[in-house]
């Protein structure tokens, strides 16, 4: 039975039903919204590498890239045209790959029942043969070849090659030229039948609509039907507990200099996503506080030309890794490294605003329940933390009550943290005519 809840100070509410295939279905309610979204998550991304599929400790290797590929293959297979059996339904459909998901998602203004449908047949319809293996690597192969002459994507593989040289983290999506020779039908097979089942999916719908028929349509779809016994994969992540400093300096056909700084972190000893996830927000609002764009740390930086506006703070965080980093351009390679580890080192020691703290968690805030003018946004937000358990009005109310105590203890993470640093030359610097690397 659907159980509903309503949350009065945002004027939300939230519909979730498990069917009877196991599937979770999220709803937003949106009365008045002329468009419909719809959001199937599967927990299938490019962390899953080393998987146990079932009690008997069966393990594969699953080649970088299957994720991506697997998510290529759902348009691909059929022998009609899908995306313009979803477009004559006046909908528009679209799919990305995560470390930790795959996401096939649609809006329309049209009817949601029917599109669902068409979703759901293109699942059920799936086929990996030969032939369409082929011509989809070759399309994958392009992909490929545009990221690796993309400095920046480059640069952050680089360092996380460095960081992380036994963790599936160091994966780009798509995989690489040679993991891409490795997926075969039998190996997409195996992760369709081990990821792609009704049990494994939340299902995040939003807009207007007649929200008992609709889930009453999505319950009797044969997708909905499996049978099958699930045995729910386990994917076997380790943490890469190395953590040592790493310099790499590549040439590469560039207009100026780039230098990526990334601190390797050790990761929340917690299984908790929704621990992680504030975690996460947290270590975001320390580097912003001390070297955003807003902090006099940067303005000083700007001054004195270590950094130009193309400076950038990340932070990523998950049960066996978590790592911060700073990117810039610059003019000035060796003192911008320079000036990024003493930054790094120097995090336990610097003053966090508490005026600006309070500033930053407003601007949080508000974005948040911005999100929520836009069915396709809101569900988007929904099916992530949805998939990973994460309650995200409870998020609201710890981000809500975080103090500046909260940020002052996570300074022990850069104090112990192991720096790597990544440096993209200019040819001019170098008189070198390597295009640089993807490691």
């Amino acid at each position: 039975m659907a159980k509903r809840t309503d949350y009065p100070r945002f004027k939300e509410s939230i519909i979730q039903e498990t069917l009877t295939s196991g599937m979770r279905v999220v709803i937003l309610p949106k009365p008045g919204f002329v468009r419909k979204s719809a959001t199937l998550v599967v927990p299938f991304g490019s962390l899953s590498h080393r998987v146990k599929l079932d009690r008997e400790n069966k393990q594969i290797l699953f080649p970088a890239g299957t994720a991506h590929f697997l998510e290529h293959m759902l348009f691909e297979s059929t022998s009609e045209n899908t995306v313009r059996k979803f477009a004559l339904l006046g909908a528009s459909v679209n799919a990305y790959t995560t470390y930790n998901r795959t996401a096939i998602y649609f809006s329309t203004t049209n009817g949601l029942s029917e599109t669902l449908a068409v979703l759901f047949d293109m699942i059920m319809a799936v086929q990996f043969t030969k032939e369409s293996i082929e011509k989809e690597k070759s399309i994958i192969e392009k992909e490929i070849q545009l990221y690796e002459d993309d400095p920046e994507q480059c640069l952050y593989y680089d360092m996380l090659n460095l960081m992380y040289p036994s963790h599936p983290i160091r994966f780009d999506t798509t995989g690489t030229k040679t993991s891409l020779k490795e997926i075969t039908t039998t190996i997409l097979k195996q992760a369709f039948d081990a990821f792609y089942h009704p049990q494994a999916m939340v299902l995040v719908l939003g807009g207007d609509f007649d929200y008992d028929s609709t889930l009453a349509s999505v319950q009797n779809h044969p997708l909905n039907q499996n049978r099958k016994p699930f045995l729910r994969p386990e994917v076997l992540l380790e943490e890469d507990i190395e953590r040592k400093d790493h310099d790499l300096t590549v040439n590469f056909d560039l207009m100026s200099d780039l230098v990526l700084a990334g601190v390797k972190m050790a990761p929340l000893k917690t299984a908790d996503e929704a621990e992680i996830t504030l975690e996460e927000i947290k270590l975001n609002l320390l580097l912003d506080n001390l070297y955003g764009k807003a902090s006099p740390a940067f303005k000083k930086l700007q001054a004195a030309k270590i950094v130009n506006n193309a400076f950038d703070i990340g932070v990523a965080c998950d049960r066996s890794f978590a790592y911060a980093t700073l990117f810039t351009e610059t003019k000035n390679s060796p003192k911008t490294i320079s000036v990024f580890k003493e930054m790094i080192h120097g995090t336990k020691n610097a003053t966090i605003s508490a005026e600006y703290f309070e500033i930053q968690k407003r601007k949080l805030l508000g974005n948040f329940i911005q999100v929520f003018d836009s069915v396709s946004r809101a569900n988007a937000m929904l099916a992530e933390y949805c998939l990973r358990g994460v309650d995200v009005f409870r998020l609201f109310g710890d981000i809500e009550h975080l103090t500046v105590a909260d940020l002052e203890g996570l300074k022990t993470y850069f104090a112990e943290g192991a720096i790597t640093t990544v440096n993209y030359l200019r040819h001019e610097k170098s008189g070198k005519s390597s295009r640089g690397r993807c490691v």
